[in-house]
């Protein structure tokens, strides 16, 4: 459990059936339209509430903030921290929360109008979490259509019974699931990382985890190749996190086994290209994309692969 979590009192009194938390960090036109959208949720408006956390937004997030709250007619607080990345953002919005349920939006997400009744839906004794659909916008973009056409996030991995884990861009946790497992570890400073490692410990500690595909919403994915590969990057630096952790409890030899896997996985990938071109072109796929996809596949390989070893290596110097 993360130290720093170990208790997670409620600084605000009176308890509501949900708190939906949102962080957010200098995107203040799409936080606009994640608001807008959960205005129009259909849960009765006395159950619930909005709490933002304000990142340490360089923008004119705090300038918008303000007079959006004051003109809601449901409740939003705003908190604001030092930018400190995402998964220190939402637990200060699990601190200050009063939901028996708080669930999670990201501020690129437009929720269906039935979100936050579906996200909430199927609460039962030993379910820690429920996780909805993440369907992406239509795009003009090739990125943005790879995206989609890789289903990024679209559905969660299934694992027995439960789900693997949820992806905190369109979920939600019930509060002593997330008490008892310290909420998210703040050492992961950026997106990617963060959402697996919380799921896995909520899991262990005998909570199932479901998926709700009617709990939909729309998320606006990469627009650039650079933003994707920067995504990447990061989902790297989450990585190596996890693999740290996961190294921690495993015998030295299977250790051994995982990283030379781990070191061949990125040449055998190049090796099997023109398998991938090929299935890009027997799934429909014509004209340059199939080539765009294959070299778009390779670059996020290579930028997780070489983050995971950067962010191995810093881990291990600071251990030292």
């Amino acid at each position: 459990m993360p130290p720093q979590f170990r208790a997670m009192e409620i600084k605000s009194p009176g308890m509501l059936a949900v708190s939906v938390v949102v962080p957010t960090w200098n995107r203040c036109e799409l936080l606009e339209k994640c608001l807008a959208a959960l205005l129009r949720q259909t849960f009765p408006i006395e159950d619930w509430e909005i709490i933002v956390v304000d990142d340490g937004s360089g923008d004119h997030t705090p300038g918008f903030l303000q007079p959006f709250i004051a003109r809601s007619k449901i409740r939003i607080r705003g908190l604001r921290q030092e930018n400190r990345g995402p998964a220190a953002a939402r637990n200060l919005g699990i601190r200050n929360a009063r939901g028996t349920i708080i669930a999670f939006l990201d501020d690129d997400c437009i929720p269906f109008p039935n979100w936050l009744e579906e996200i909430t839906s199927n609460y039962s004794e030993g379910v820690g979490g429920i996780g909805g659909r993440i369907i992406p916008r239509q795009t003009n973009s090739w990125i943005g259509q790879y995206c989609a056409h890789k289903k990024s996030h679209e559905t969660p991995v299934f694992l027995n019974a439960s789900v693997d884990y949820l992806i905190t861009a369109n979920a939600s946790f019930s509060r002593k699931a997330l008490n008892d497992s310290g909420g998210f570890d703040e050492q992961y400073r950026y997106p990617g990382g963060e959402d697996p490692d919380l799921s896995r410990r909520i899991r262990k500690m005998g909570y199932t985890l479901k998926y709700n595909p009617s709990a939909g919403v729309n998320h606006q994915h990469r627009e650039t190749l650079m933003s994707l590969t920067r995504t990447y990057y990061r989902y790297g630096l989450g990585e190596a996190i996890n693999y740290q952790k996961r190294k921690a409890h495993r015998p030295r030899l299977i250790n051994f086994a995982v990283t030379l896997l781990w070191v061949i996985a990125f040449p055998l990938s190049i090796l099997k290209t023109p398998w991938d071109l090929f299935r890009y072109y027997q799934a429909g796929l014509n004209g340059p994309r199939p080539l765009l996809y294959c070299v778009a596949d390779f670059l996020c390989a290579l930028f997780f692969r070489v983050a995971m070893a950067r962010g191995a290596a810093a881990l291990l110097r600071r251990s030292s």
